[in-house]
């Protein structure tokens, strides 16, 4: 049997060996037509007593493969019947992007500490930036997000993440691999004027609080935030920049899949007994 990896280019080659056999070989080609074990018009595919194979060498998405296996007894070569698929790339990213949802909740959040008056921007509204801000072009205070890590935490056997679940709808099957992830995001808070500070550094704590809900509908689980005030006032910006430099921490889930057609039919072989 030959499945798609959902990847692409890319196949997984199921095998059930007959009675007696010592090792295989696999071949693979686009015609169908195989001369024998050593056949050279072939790929050579796999060699030896695997029963399960992942081909990914230079197959292309949307292009047919025939593949034929070639069982070795100790005394001849047995060939299978021919088999044929076509790889495709059908996977797509369940993952929870914690940067995107941080930056959103916080914009969020600052828009409604804004409207309340306890944040006075002389802009209006408070920018929630994916990465430093320009001293020139900015307008004060801002708040930026920047990813500094995101690690692999905990793994589950087969990396098997979720449990596969059934559309009936759709009558399609919906398969997941991936990881918990230990994700580190600095938060900081910018402003020319140390008392404003305090109030951003306030509002970005209650802010990050008041999400926890939302943080757990997402699949964010363990969230820490822990915040400093740092003053840049050593000349590096053209005027005094005072901080609130803030460390936000999750466990997120990471998580590819794809959706695949249930099974409809079964082949079963009755092997009589000597």
């Amino acid at each position: 049997m030959l499945v798609p990896l959902p990847i692409g280019n890319a196949l997984k080659v199921f095998l059930v060996p007959p009675d007696g056999a010592l090792s295989w070989r696999i071949l693979r080609n686009g015609t169908g037509t195989f001369a024998g074990e050593a056949d050279p018009a072939s790929v050579l595919a796999y060699e030896g007593d695997e029963s399960y194979v992942v081909d990914a060498f230079s197959l292309q998405n949307g292009v047919p493969m025939y593949y034929c296996a070639f069982y070795w007894d100790g005394a001849a070569w047995t060939a299978s019947n021919v088999a044929s698929a076509t790889p495709n790339a059908t996977y797509a990213d369940y993952s929870t992007d914690t940067l995107s949802l941080l930056r959103d909740r916080l914009e969020a959040g600052l828009a409604v500490e804004v409207a309340r008056g306890n944040l006075l921007p002389e802009s209006g509204s408070i920018a929630v930036l994916t990465a430093p801000p320009q001293y020139e072009s900015s307008r004060w205070p801002m708040v930026s997000v920047h990813l500094t890590s995101e690690t692999p935490a905990e793994r589950l056997l087969g990396e098997t993440f979720l449990p596969d679940s059934f559309d009936q709808t759709a009558n399609e099957w919906t398969e997941a691999e991936g990881w918990l992830a230990n994700v580190q995001i600095a938060v900081i808070g910018w402003t020319q004027n140390p008392d404003e500070r305090i109030t951003l550094r306030q509002a970005l704590r209650r802010i990050v609080i008041g999400n926890l809900p939302v943080f757990d509908a997402a699949g964010i689980v363990q969230p820490e935030f822990s915040i400093q005030d740092v003053d840049a006032v050593s000349g590096e910006y053209p005027a005094p920049v005072y901080q609130a430099a803030g460390t936000f921490t999750c466990m997120a889930p990471v998580v590819v899949g794809d959706q695949v057609d249930p099974i409809t039919d079964v082949q079963v072989t009755v092997v009589s007994p000597n």
